[in-house]
């Protein structure tokens, strides 16, 4: 395995797991889950494992586990509770990101007009420019709907982007302009 386990404090564990471990237990990072019998029975073994490897106790102890996914796979936090306190359970959810790429900044303007209407007030937007292109990030808690990602094409193209992309923009990249929301960037521009 090339899992990490790593005890951060005395109630605190973290289990890395990397996309050949996930391959390995047959895992997907979104679909863990201490409901699914499967999944729980190979969280009993990893946190086994990683008791055995990190030295503490797990037996008989109250745990929350959370799965964090990121790019190379997965980090399992576990937090170690008193027996006494109520178990809380919370699914992550990543941010919707939608990368949209722009030859001129009049396409730009032209997409931005036509899909204005149609967006929603969670949606943030920050438009950018490099020598040769220009590019909107959009990013919302929201599941960024397909029918606007669809509607780039008649102006621009989508590029592929994760958690780093916004990262990689504001370093390689002039920013125009920003706003905690579309409607507002709209309205400046």
């Amino acid at each position: 395995f090339i899992m990490y386990i790593e005890l951060l404090d005395n109630t605190r564990l973290l289990i890395t797991l990397e996309r050949e471990d996930l391959l390995t237990f047959d895992l997907e990072p979104y679909s863990i889950s201490v409901e699914n019998s499967e999944t729980r029975s190979l969280l009993r073994q990893l946190l086994t494992l990683a008791a055995v490897k990190a030295g503490i106790p797990l037996k008989d102890k109250a745990l929350a586990i959370e799965a964090l996914p990121y790019d190379c796979g997965c980090f399992l936090l576990v937090t170690i509770k008193s027996k006494n306190k109520r178990k809380i359970y919370r699914i992550k959810t990543e941010e919707s990101r939608f990368l949209a790429e722009f030859n001129t900044i009049s396409d730009a303007f032209a997409f931005m007009e036509q899909v204005s209407k149609s967006i929603p007030p969670t949606l943030l937007a920050s438009v950018y420019s490099d020598d040769e292109r220009y590019y909107i990030f959009f990013k919302s808690k929201e599941t960024i709907r397909k029918s606007f990602k669809l509607s780039v094409l008649e102006f621009g193209r989508e590029i592929p982007c994760n958690m780093y992309t916004e990262s990689y923009l504001n370093e390689h990249c002039k920013l125009i302009c920003s706003s905690d929301s579309f409607s507002k960037l709209i309205s400046t521009l």
